[in-house]
């Protein structure tokens, strides 16, 4: 195999691997999971507080649902907890939707560790009320309330032994499966097509 084709044989492979990508990604919009938004947002609430990242993670947090939500599970002064992140360590429930016949307004069960003064933590436990606009796959954190989730009657947590957050689709896995079936195929043609071949046995 000559050098000028083994570098077609690549950029077929990588187009082919972006084909695979982008067929990934279209598969996967609008399949957006509101537990994952859900801990997107607690994580960059309690990175608000954290050294060196607060500026960041309150655009992050803003651009899911409004930071101010957090002002009853967050510490109001992050030097009274040496500038850390917010929470030692979260969990989010999977999502139950508010109508049965609306899919468009969930809530989720959530659970942190937050951070308190005096090297003090407070388990927390509460709802977050999130809601996607009609024709729009973007989910917002529109509440949060601190409640049991028994009380608020959502799912319980996993580790409460409660049914785990929804996960990507089907298609997303097959898809993602037969790309990289696709993708090893190719490589190890090329691959192969490269090697220089056995020397022929020598006539006795």
């Amino acid at each position: 195999m000559n050098n000028k084709s083994f570098i077609k044989g690549l950029v077929v492979c990588t187009a082919l691997m972006i084909a695979v990508g982008g067929g990934l990604f279209l598969l996967n919009h609008g399949h957006n999971r509101p537990e994952g938004v859900a801990e997107d947002w607690l994580t960059a609430i309690g990175d608000t507080t954290r050294k060196g990242v607060e500026a960041d993670a309150t655009r992050r947090a803003d651009k899911i649902g409004a930071p101010e939500l957090a002002i009853r599970i967050l510490e109001p002064q992050p030097e009274a907890i040496d500038r850390k992140a917010g929470f030692e360590d979260l969990e989010v429930g999977k999502a139950a939707r508010l109508s049965e016949v609306d899919g468009s307004a969930v809530r989720v069960a959530f659970h942190v560790t937050a951070r308190r003064p005096a090297d003090k933590t407070e388990e927390v436990n509460g709802v977050l009320t999130l809601v996607k606009e009609a024709g729009d796959d973007k989910w917002t954190v529109t509440a949060l309330d601190v409640i049991d989730p028994k009380v608020a009657g959502v799912p319980e947590l996993p580790s409460n032994g409660g049914p785990p957050p929804s996960s990507a689709p089907v298609s997303l896995w097959l898809g993602a499966l037969v790309g990289a079936a696709l993708v090893g195929l190719v490589t190890t043609a090329l691959v192969r097509a490269a090697s220089p071949a056995a020397p022929a046995p020598a006539a006795v």
